[in-house]
């Protein structure tokens, strides 16, 4: 796959100028707003496509240097989806950034997908739980429902019936929390759905607290995991360190709180930077 990056003014001719430019296959993988030196600001989008001629190896050297966590999840957890059919639930501890992250992801399966996109969010016990996820799916254009049981999530996804993807946000729980935990877990298994599993948890957080994230959500057999808040944290070598050593998929990173634009993908590059005590964004 060859990487390129494609500028233009807003988002709607950045969309138009990469399918003129590369193509109905290329992906647009993030977007971010730059500011120009004279004041303007500008879209720049990070776009994937097939490679060259298998003679051009300038990108191979590079996709052999991945490490293994970085690589595709195991085959079992990997099977490619159409787009259409892909659920995708976040799950973690309370602050760690899940609703934004939703959005983000959601954000950016709407740029991939020419059918509509929806965020679904469980956390109905806390008052005014779905208001912010609300408020980013009325921002991107997005469907946007909340449930409170199992059947109700059984339900939305009947009558959604794989129109296009679909992003849980689930509600926040702390790693010593096993019951609850273990209540999530029966909450996202009572579908028949194929539906993906990401740990959302910050970059910010304690060592120890990692540890236990990593250890206690795991039961919800998991996908890989996402960090967040990376732009605030001092480093996240110690986040890594304990990901590394569970073999965990990390797909992402989260760069900011700007909506859908921070959400960064963690290859091998990106990642090192923001790993080396010198690195940044």
């Amino acid at each position: 796959m060859l990487i390129k990056t494609c500028q233009a003014a807003n988002l709607a001719v950045l969309v138009e100028k990469v399918k003129a430019q590369y193509g109905l296959k290329a992906v647009l993988l993030s977007v971010r707003r730059i500011e120009s030196a004279h004041g303007a600001a500008y879209i720049e989008g990070t776009v994937a496509m097939e490679k060259l001629a298998a003679s051009d190896n300038s990108f191979n050297d590079a996709e052999q240097a991945i490490p293994p966590v970085y690589a595709e999840p195991c085959a079992q957890k990997s099977k490619k989806m159409d787009e259409n059919g892909r659920v995708i639930a976040l799950v973690g501890p309370v602050g760690a950034g899940k609703t934004t992250t939703a959005a983000k992801i959601a954000g950016r399966l709407a740029l991939r997908c020419a059918g509509p996109v929806g965020v679904i969010s469980t956390d109905t016990e806390r008052p005014g739980g779905p208001a912010l996820l609300a408020a980013y799916a009325q921002e991107l254009q997005l469907s946007m429902t909340s449930v409170s049981s199992a059947s109700d999530l059984r339900n939305r996804l009947s009558r959604w019936n794989c129109r296009g993807p679909l992003v849980i946000d689930t509600r926040g729980y702390s790693p010593r929390d096993s019951l609850s935990i273990e209540r999530l877990g029966t909450l996202l298994s009572s579908t028949e759905a194929t539906m993906e599993r990401y740990l959302v948890m910050s970059a910010t957080e304690h060592p120890s607290v990692a540890r236990e994230c990593l250890d206690a959500f795991a039961v919800l057999d998991l996908n890989g995991a996402i960090l967040t808040r990376v732009d605030q944290a001092a480093g996240i070598g110690h986040c890594l360190r304990e990901v590394r050593k569970r073999g965990v998929h990390m797909p992402f990173v989260g760069t900011g709180e700007r909506v859908p634009e921070d959400l960064m993908d963690a290859t091998a590059q990106s990642v090192m930077a923001l790993e080396s005590p010198t690195g940044s964004l």
